[in-house]
């Protein structure tokens, strides 16, 4: 926190210098003010990094995960109606529409396996790559202007330091 600097004011006269002080108390408190700001940006950034690493990425990994095991569950199950559709058919205890039935249902199983699949791939491929570039490029950012901040406060009391000791 920046230190607020008070003018000495000599009983007649310089106003000029009291006003130089008012000045630089009130450059003061605006300098704490922006590096309030900017440090809250900071961790701000840092908390939605470390929310998306320790929740967000592991939970959308498992729903992925799990949608992958059951489409595999349901392509065996499928498989295993289909060779028992195709016995039953052959022996005349179900129709040809109720084969037709379980070859369509193994069709669309195996489908739906490979959208689990292509959809684990494109999260880690891209999604993931976009979201932790977002996340930590934010952090980075939020850094970089909290420095720039104190860089600009610093010179800031420094001119109007510079300004009062030279009235």
């Amino acid at each position: 926190m920046v230190p607020r600097r008070r003018a000495v004011v000599p009983a007649h006269g310089g106003g000029a210098r009291r006003t130089a002080g008012l000045r630089a108390d009130r450059s003061g408190q605006r300098a704490a003010s922006n590096i309030r700001d900017a440090e809250g940006k900071l961790q701000i950034a840092e908390l939605d990094l470390a929310k998306w690493e320790a929740g967000e990425l592991p939970q959308k990994r498992n729903e992925l995960k799990l949608a992958r095991e059951k489409a595999e569950r349901r392509v065996e199950r499928a498989e295993d109606a289909l060779e028992d559709s195709r016995v039953l058919h052959k022996e005349k205890f179900i129709s040809l529409a109720e084969l037709d039935n379980s070859i369509v249902e193994e069709i669309e199983a195996k489908a739906a396996l490979e959208t689990a699949k292509l959809n684990i791939n494109v999260y880690e491929t891209y999604t993931y790559q976009r979201d932790r570039t977002q996340k930590t490029t934010a952090v980075v950012q939020a850094r970089d202007a909290l420095d720039l901040t104190k860089r600009n406060a610093e010179r800031a009391i420094s001119r109007d330091q510079a300004t009062l000791v030279s009235r």
